[in-house]
């Protein structure tokens, strides 16, 4: 059986375009356009095209960080469950379709509810191309990695610095930075430590992301474990 971790079928993103006096919807712009594709578990894909594509779309639709205008997007669910949500979707029987559509409201990250989306953002996570802002400047570095840790209490409260500390270690960091704000860092420093708050779940299935290491030097030596 193929282990399959992301499986996307017909995925469409539109935004409205709208004119007149009542601002009314007139047109779409298909930033995306029935993207199927499928990603297995330890493996990495990388979307390749031209600037305005839709690769960003693409990425933040997948962590419904925008809601998909249609298709479906199964995360790490069994092939075979798939299959049959599939199944049924393609029937013309109403009551197969009704099925169809409280097994979407389960299984399928287009539809899931908010507790349902909450969990599975623990296994999702995303690093952003440009971590000046993607990281709050009013934040310190110890509170900007441990954000996640508190919003889906994953630790104890006492065990939260250690934590934090052991984060920044992976990315070649230390305790001397837990006390300062992003502006007192380099981009390649802000982004290790986008990468680290990234880390904190222990995300063992998901990562999206947009040239996450376009801002290191090349002469720098990155490595994670």
């Amino acid at each position: 059986m193929e282990d399959v971790l992301i499986d996307m079928r017909k995925l469409q993103k539109y935004y409205p375009v709208r004119g007149g006096v009542f601002q009314r919807r007139i047109a779409d712009v298909k930033a995306v356009e029935e993207v199927s594709l499928q990603v297995r578990r330890g493996e990495c894909l990388g979307l390749v095209g031209e600037s305005g594509c839709g690769k960003t779309t693409l990425g933040k639709t997948l962590l419904r960080l925008h809601d998909a205008t249609s298709g479906r997007i199964y995360f790490d669910e069994d092939p075979e469950r798939v299959k049959e949500t599939e199944r049924l979707l393609a029937s013309d029987r109403p009551e197969d379709r009704h099925l169809a559509a409280t097994q979407r409201s389960e299984r399928d990250v287009t539809k899931v509810s908010k507790q349902r989306l909450r969990a599975l953002r623990q296994k999702m996570q995303i690093v952003f191309q440009d971590p000046s802002n993607s990281l709050n400047p009013r934040m310190l570095v110890k509170n900007i990695v441990a954000e996640p840790l508190v919003c889906q209490n994953l630790v104890d409260a006492r065990e939260i610095r250690s934590r934090v500390l052991e984060l920044l270690n992976i990315v070649g960091m230390s305790s001397e930075h837990l006390m300062r704000y992003p502006h007192e860092f380099s981009g390649g420093q802000r982004q290790r430590i986008a990468i680290a708050r990234a880390l904190t779940t222990r995300s063992s299935s998901s990562w999206t992301s947009r040239r996450p290491l376009s801002t290191f030097r090349c002469r720098r030596r990155f490595s994670t474990c």
